[in-house]
């Protein structure tokens, strides 16, 4: 029986992310993708995503969509409640969506190594922050973010967000790793533990104090 088109581009999509995940975006030819998906055509890799960057993209586009959308109902619930200020609450709406992938609902532990890969590629960073509709949320959780750090020199706060993007995909990478063997529920209550560790983690690191030697530098 021939498949939708549909059908068929979303088993291409999800084999590309599950092999990229496991073995690395570079090592990954586009045949073996087509293997993966069960599609004899060795093309329809090329037909529906043109090359492997855009397949990459349309990975990201496909999760991203989703995790901006749970920051988005997360930031407007603190908007409602006046705490544009708090910045616990906002690193939470910043780091959760992301660490909820743990929790493989569906295929999100992929995601997260797939990310991981990303960031040993060296375009990572300008991938997932780039202002296009899926990351919408991000930037608007950054922006209040800034706003509450306003003490910070510019240039060390830059280096701080860096830092806070790159350690939130490698750890919650590493913890996908230690929970591979985990079962349904230890993974969950492990997941809710992880998260609010990073999370105050996070917001140590942010406000930590700025020494002399590193706002000389910054001057």
């Amino acid at each position: 029986m021939k498949r939708a088109p549909a059908a068929t581009k979303e088993r291409l999509l999800r084999a590309a992310e599950r092999l990229f995940a496991l073995h690395g975006i570079d090592a990954v030819s586009m045949r073996s993708i087509c293997i993966a998906a069960d599609q004899r055509n060795n093309t329809a890799l090329q037909y529906h995503f043109g090359d492997k960057q855009n397949l990459v993209e349309a990975i990201l586009a496909d999760r991203m969509g989703a995790i901006n959308e749970r920051r988005d109902v997360m930031l407007e619930q603190i908007r409602s409640d006046g705490c544009e200020g708090d910045l616990h609450r906002l690193v939470t709406a910043l780091v959760t969506p992301f660490t909820e992938q743990l929790r493989d609902e569906p295929g999100g532990r992929y995601y997260v190594r797939f990310t991981a890969q990303l960031f040993s590629r060296g375009d990572a960073v300008e991938l997932l922050t780039e202002r296009r509709p899926f990351t919408e949320a991000f930037h608007a959780i950054v922006d209040l973010i800034r706003a509450c750090l306003v003490g910070i020199p510019e240039e060390v706060l830059a280096g701080r967000l860096s830092l806070m993007a790159s350690q939130l995909v490698h750890a919650t990478a590493a913890m996908e790793f230690e929970l591979a063997a985990s079962g349904p529920r230890r993974r969950s209550e492990s997941v809710a533990h992880f998260t609010g560790d990073l999370v105050d983690y996070v917001v140590g690191g942010l406000t930590a104090p700025v020494s002399r030697e590193r706002r000389k530098l910054a001057s």
